[in-house]
């Protein structure tokens, strides 16, 4: 299902007129508590209900695309055609959620593939399942995976229970590592009753397979394409309703004692674009009182750049809870695929070209703590020559300062292969890497990442490298998947985790496998 949602465009002008300070706006807080909560039997305990025979799930996204007259075509300064190194390092994975796990099937699409390290364990959705899998063995657990809404459970409503035609996806996992908890979040909508929720467990301790504080929230329409990420005083989340996106702020701290836990929004028109929520990677905390951070990347007319929001939650007193925004000017780009409804990725013996969502920035907004300056690192797919390219900003904001800056960029497109599907994050000592999927007329769709390190030049990801090769082209969709996920582990803030699809045959799209990869980059 697609829906194209009308917005005006006027309001553009005064969204993005103040570029130089944050500009606080009228915006309205919407207070809500959730419906219900509770906690869970430990997950072990729980049981999948059998699926019927043939089933199959495809989970619809919202396109809030802009109109052509409003997207230029731009030349791109920052885009390199050459690699600076050429180096292998050693990269480790196992299988994840799909074809060739066992005698697992998928019966959901797209895959919407990501994950999340945790102390011993690795926890990934794909396609609105869960599997919880050894970190050092890549042994996934006995009776996994699950149904997401396995873990509702004994919930009640539709959290639980789905009648026919009811509808559930984007899952996102996150890990707490401050609380060294797990979150767990997806929607689930029943068009018949009108009933909208967003789903949200978060485990009583560090073990995946144990028991959760189980929430549910309403929402007037589908929270469509959430993402969720976890700030110290809030797990923020953006999500896309038909009149525009929403960003909402989770009362962390009760949700860790399993209290009752109010969630606070502000409604923006879609002129604010798909926002991306902060997400707190590493040891160190930001400056207290640093509100959470929300970003989105634009090309409008003569200058392309990104919209940095700040949200304020005060859940004592939400008339005190603010909401700003900003510009943050950025090297020109073209939007990906927009001659060709953003399906342009081409593939092996076949003519179905691949969605690449250059739309929006990809999750994570990923956010690393350093001494003097916190560190935003944010992807998103453009257009590069006569394919597709990786643009990634590292944007600096130091410490007692709210003026972000911008400091280093770059379109990652070192030939003509179709590079889509990013994910970014950054290690404890600054070096950066970025996640995504490759694909070609003689290369068919596979995992790769390119890198830098702190050394290396500015503006540059200096060595590109596969992790697995496909060997089959997605023959009948041209959805490929919404996002994959690529983080630092909580341990060492060191080793990068990343998850993404790939087919082992020719597919229509439905039989996928994933796999799940860590490594390490040099000096770390």
């Amino acid at each position: 299902m697609r829906k194209l949602c009308p917005f005006f465009f006027l309001i553009l002008i005064s969204v993005f007129a103040n570029a130089s300070t944050f500009s606080s706006k009228s915006f309205h807080s919407i207070v809500k508590q959730e419906i219900k909560h509770d906690i869970s039997l430990p997950f072990d305990m729980l049981h999948d209900r059998p699926l019927r025979r043939g089933f199959f799930e495809i989970i619809p996204l919202f396109h809030p695309l802009l109109t052509k007259s409003l997207i230029q075509s731009q030349i791109d300064t920052t885009l390199r055609n050459s690699l600076i190194k050429k180096m292998m390092i050693p990269v480790n994975f196992f299988q994840g959620i799909g074809l060739g796990l066992g005698s697992f099937i998928p019966s959901h699409f797209p895959p919407d593939t990501n994950g999340r390290p945790g102390i011993s364990q690795y926890v990934q959705w794909s396609g609105s399942y869960i599997g919880i899998f050894n970190k050092t063995t890549g042994q996934i657990a006995t009776g996994y995976p699950k149904l997401a809404t396995t873990l509702f459970t004994g919930f009640g409503g539709i959290c639980e229970n789905r009648p026919n035609g009811a509808n559930m996806g984007d899952g996102i996992i996150l890990y707490d590592r401050f609380a060294n908890r797990w979150v767990i979040t997806y929607f689930v909508f029943d068009p018949p009753s009108n009933t909208n929720l967003q789903c949200v467990a978060v485990s009583v301790n560090s073990n995946a397979q144990g028991s959760y504080y189980r929430y549910a929230y309403s929402f007037n329409s589908i929270p469509d394409y959430t993402k969720i990420g976890m700030w110290p005083d809030a797990y923020y989340m953006t999500t896309n309703l038909p009149n525009g996106p929403q960003v909402c702020a989770f009362d962390r701290k009760s949700m860790l004692q399993g209290l009752a836990a109010s969630m606070q929004c502000f409604q923006l028109d879609y002129s604010a674009g798909v926002l991306l929520p902060v997400d707190l990677d590493g040891s160190r905390l930001p400056p207290s009182g640093t509100p959470g951070y929300f970003m989105s990347a634009f090309n409008f007319s003569s200058s392309s750049r990104l919209a940095l929001f700040r949200f304020h939650v005060d859940f004592t007193n939400p008339n005190n809870s603010t909401l700003s925004d900003r510009n943050i000017f950025v090297a020109n780009f073209t939007n990906a695929c927009q001659d060709t409804g953003d399906n342009c990725a081409t593939q092996p013996n076949t003519t179905v070209t691949l969605e690449v969502l250059g739309d929006r920035l990809m999750h994570r907004l990923a956010y690393q703590q350093f001494q003097d300056y916190g560190a935003l690192v944010a992807t998103h797919t453009i257009q590069a020559n006569n394919s597709t390219g990786i643009r990634w900003y590292e944007i600096r904001i130091p410490n007692g300062s709210t003026v972000p800056i911008l400091y280093q960029q770059n379109t990652f497109s070192p030939d003509d292969k179709y590079r889509f599907m990013g994910s970014i994050a950054m290690d404890y000592l600054g070096n950066i890497a970025v996640g995504y999927s490759i694909s070609s007329s003689t290369m068919y769709p596979s995992i790769a990442f390119a890198a830098r390190t702190v050394t290396d030049p500015l503006n540059t990801l200096s060595f590109e490298q596969t992790i697995l090769t496909g060997t089959g082209s997605q023959t009948a969709l041209q959805r490929w998947g919404d996002y994959t996920s690529m983080a630092t582990d909580p341990i060492d803030n060191c080793t990068f985790w990343y998850t993404n699809q790939y087919l082992t045959a020719q597919s229509s799209g439905a039989f996928y496998s994933t796999a799940i990869a860590n490594f390490k980059l040099p000096g770390c």
